[in-house]
């Protein structure tokens, strides 16, 4: 792993995060932090291996399913199933994440729109709920896939 890398891992909030909470920093583990970071929102563990793996060649399979779990326990990583049969997981930037995702191609599209947020808050307190985050996943068709003809349905 090159000294840009680690230099960019460890200023990383992940990174920051799980100093914080007692984990050592290591080559491997920066690796992935950087991966979920700076290159890819929405990966599946072995994603991350393979964008790990050239960056931190001795990175192993089983280092980026720990880092993933320390991630999702400490609040800072969701696991979740975007459009395909694979477990993805998304950085927590914000306590609020929405997604628009394709059926047909997986394209998944993070969303920042105001008045979902309002919605949510606002359908909360009347409820009387108090939220500690948001998530909200949208499936259906992107503007892509709808203009490709239809398919008939395998039978």
């Amino acid at each position: 792993m090159t000294d840009d890398y680690v230099e960019i891992a460890r200023q990383g909030r992940l990174a920051s995060a799980l100093h914080t909470a007692g984990y050592k920093l290591t080559g491997p583990r920066l690796a992935v932090l950087y991966v979920l970071e700076m290159e890819l929102c929405h990966a599946s563990p072995q994603e991350v291996y393979e964008r790990g793996v050239a960056i931190y060649p001795a990175l192993g399979l089983s280092t980026v399913y720990r880092t993933l779990d320390i991630l999702t326990e400490l609040g800072l990583a969701r696991p979740a199933y975007l459009g395909d049969a694979s477990q993805r997981f998304t950085v927590h930037h914000d306590q609020r994440h929405y997604h628009l995702v394709c059926d047909a191609c997986g394209a998944i599209t993070d969303v920042d729109e105001d008045r979902i947020t309002e919605l949510a808050c606002s359908l909360a307190a009347g409820l009387g709920f108090k939220p500690r985050g948001q998530y909200l996943e949208i499936y259906g068709l992107c503007q892509h896939c709808q203009a490709q003809p239809a398919r008939p349905p395998v039978n």
